[in-house]
């Protein structure tokens, strides 16, 4: 169980540099999904 819990903190981890590094991509995404709420 814990090994599972520290894959998947590594994954948000990796995820939260990715979008860093690339923040045009994470900002489209997030209007993306904003719109989809309405």
């Amino acid at each position: 169980m814990g090994v599972s819990k520290n894959y998947m903190i590594a994954f948000l981890v990796i995820r939260y540099k990715e979008e860093e590094r690339n923040e045009e991509s994470y900002f489209s995404y997030k209007s993306r999904n904003d719109s989809d709420l309405q």
